[in-house]
């Protein structure tokens, strides 16, 4: 495999002299969640109206069943406001949530604060009902799934009500089916699972209370065979991390795993781990790399097409009678990472939106990532995460393009004559600002997003932060 492990193992301080991302507040939601999910739907070929959807979780004290859309006006950056839509049949917590279609969701079991839930639901957000879906083979929570393909979802473990399961199965979102898949070769929940490519996913790590708690053990599963095959054991049992793959030049994807939780015998209490671990498929070996804080129940994205990822701050020390206590959010490119600092004062960018988040869900914008619930509070706040301008992808249908945008201060047009005329409108459609030339002044408008208009050339989205 083709890392070019300079850039993953030793990435140049130069590229941590700048922020690659930016945190800024978005709406809160309308109820607090924890153990929740949110997906992102979209209208089909039109990539940037995004709208999210916050599922079910926990408000602290009991499983619930309902559901909130969010919205995006114009910039499909975030949501700017929070619609409750029909409930779910069942009230569910840690299970998991996919959106497909455009505008469809599934919800995958969870624990409806008695039992572990074998059901599953489909939401269509045209005609705002939710349909039983299959059933599966067994009660899961706590269990993993990811997409095989355009149509297919692999289900991993989790527990089933009386311990820790090895069964998988394969959903299938066209057909409304359920077949059994071949068993991992350990029982485990709790666990991450990330696409390698070539039909191939990595099981790392887990819960199984048999097996004595953390789990280091991994295995592959091969789709083509339908087998599960033990591959190199993590540097440090764990359960409760996160994962993300780190895409190849050729051959299978490696994956960048961080922090997760381990049990401290010494203080009886559960504490995360300022430690992450990145897998070669080529080698089967995992690299350990520190972290600048301790983290676990957190979550964790990359951005653009590189090896840049964040983390959220997620849960330090946890513990039955224990005073929970959180890490500190945090970026990297590849296995270099440092603590998140505030942006500059006046631009509205705090990483500190990432932290004190205990089960938070998280999913993509059209440039970035919205994070919701699971804070501290109590009050089910909203964060979005965005990239700089490089990953911002124009539109090739538009003739020009507008830098830097998101924008603070001045901006620049590019591609559209030396002297155009332009107007920029807000989500309502009004005017708000006017001019000629190939530059102007945001400064002043409110935050938001913006249409770009320029006489004679097109439209361009623009944000203002």
């Amino acid at each position: 495999m083709r890392f070019i492990l300079a850039v993953l193992l030793l990435s140049p301080m130069w590229l941590l002299a700048q922020v690659p991302f930016d945190v800024y507040s978005c709406v809160n939601l309308i109820e607090f969640r924890e153990a929740h999910e949110m997906v992102s739907l979209g209208i089909e070929g039109l990539e940037e109206e995004w709208s999210w959807l916050a599922i079910g979780g926990s408000d602290g004290d009991q499983a619930l069943a309902t559901v909130e859309l969010g919205v995006s006006a114009v910039d499909g950056y975030e949501p700017e406001s929070w619609i409750p839509v029909a409930s779910m049949s069942t009230a569910r917590q840690d299970f998991q949530a996919f959106g497909f279609g455009g505008a469809k969701a599934l919800v995958l079991g969870g624990y409806d604060g008695i039992d572990a839930l074998s059901t599953t639901e489909f939401y269509d957000v045209s005609s705002d009902v939710w349909t039983a879906g299959p059933e599966m083979s067994t009660p899961r929570t706590h269990h993993r799934a990811v997409w095989m393909g355009e149509t297919k979802l692999l289900i991993t473990g989790g527990f089933n009500g009386v311990s820790e399961t090895a069964s998988c199965e394969i959903l299938d979102v066209v057909s409304f089916t359920v077949t059994e898949a071949a068993p991992m070769l350990t029982a485990r929940a709790s666990h991450t699972l990330t696409p390698l490519g070539e039909g191939k996913f990595l099981a790392a790590g887990g819960f199984n209370a048999a097996e004595g708690f953390q789990l280091s053990s991994c295995e592959v599963y091969d789709a083509l065979t339908d087998t599960w095959s033990a591959v190199a054991a993590l540097p440090v049992a764990r359960d409760n991390h996160a994962a993300w793959t780190l895409p190849a030049s050729d051959g299978e994807n490696g994956v960048i795993l961080t922090g997760g939780r381990v049990f401290d015998e010494a203080a009886n209490l559960f504490t995360g781990l300022a430690e992450g671990a990145i897998y070669d498929p080529a080698s089967a070996t995992w690299t350990a790399f520190d972290m600048a804080s301790r983290h676990s129940y957190h979550g964790m994205a990359r951005m653009g097409e590189d090896a840049n990822w964040f983390a959220l701050g997620g849960v330090d020390e946890s513990g039955a009678g224990i005073t929970t206590t959180y890490g500190q959010a945090e970026w990297g490119s590849g296995s270099t990472s440092m603590v998140w600092e505030p942006g500059p004062i006046g631009t509205g960018q705090n990483p500190g939106l990432l932290e004190n988040r205990f089960k938070a869900a998280m999913a993509p914008s059209w440039a970035g990532w919205v994070v919701t619930g699971g804070d501290a509070g109590g009050i089910g706040t909203c964060a979005v995460v965005v990239g700089p301008t490089s990953f911002v992808e124009e539109s090739e249908s538009e003739p020009f393009t507008v830098f830097p945008n998101p924008a603070v201060g001045r901006t620049v047009l590019h591609g559209t004559g030396a002297n155009p005329e332009w107007t920029l409108r807000n989500a309502m459609g009004q005017s708000v600002r006017q001019g000629v030339g190939t530059s102007f002044d945001v400064t002043g408008l409110p935050l938001g997003g913006y249409l770009l208009h320029v006489e004679g050339v097109g439209t361009r989205r623009l944000v203002v932060r």
